[in-house]
C-alpha cells in the first residue's frame, strides 16, 4: 500500500479525493462551539452507510507534521478519531445541514421492530424498544439515538 497523498488548505491536510466544498465546510467549523454531525457514506453513489458511532463531536485538527482534521468527542476531550474526509456525504450543525453529497440518499426502511437497507434488506437495527428514535437519528431529523 502506498503513501496516503494529502491536499493542504490553510495549513490542514486533507484526502486528496475530498470534495473542496467538504474541505471549506470542515474548516470553518474547526475551533469553532459548534458539535457536529458527520455523516460518512459512497462518495460516489452519495449512499449514506448509515454510521451509529464517532459522528458527533467538535472538529480541530492534529498537531506535527500532517495536521488533519479529527472529531473530538466533547469540547473538554484531548483526542479524537481522524474524520474520513473523503467519506463525507453530509455535515450538520444540529438540523441545519452545511453539505450534502449531490446523490444523498439514507437507504433504509422501517418494518416493525426492525430498520432494514432498502438495498441489500440487511438488518440494521432490531429492537422493539427505540426503533422510531434509533430512525429518525439515521435519518438526520435528531442527533442522539
Amino acid at each position: 500500500m502506498g503513501e496516503k497523498i494529502y491536499k493542504v488548505i490553510d495549513g490542514t491536510s486533507f484526502d486528496v479525493r475530498t470534495p473542496n466544498q467538504v474541505c471549506d465546510v470542515l474548516l470553518r467549523l474547526m475551533n469553532k462551539d459548534h458539535r457536529v454531525r458527520v455523516f460518512y457514506g459512497d462518495a460516489d453513489t452519495g449512499r449514506d452507510w448509515c454510521e451509529f458511532n464517532d459522528t458527533m463531536g467538535y472538529v480541530v485538527r492534529t498537531g506535527g507534521k500532517v495536521k488533519i482534521p479529527i472529531l473530538l468527542h466533547n469540547s473538554r476531550s484531548i483526542g479524537g478519531g481522524s474524520i474520513l474526509d473523503h467519506c463525507i456525504v453530509k455535515i450538520a450543525v444540529g438540523k441545519h445541514v452545511l453539505y450534502k453529497h449531490p446523490r444523498y440518499h439514507v437507504p433504509i426502511k422501517k418494518d416493525g421492530n426492525r430498520i432494514l437497507f432498502t438495498d441489500t434488506g440487511e438488518v440494521l437495527f432490531d429492537n422493539p424498544n427505540g426503533v422510531d428514535r434509533v430512525y429518525d437519528f439515521l435519518l438526520g431529523k435528531r442527533n442522539s439515538h
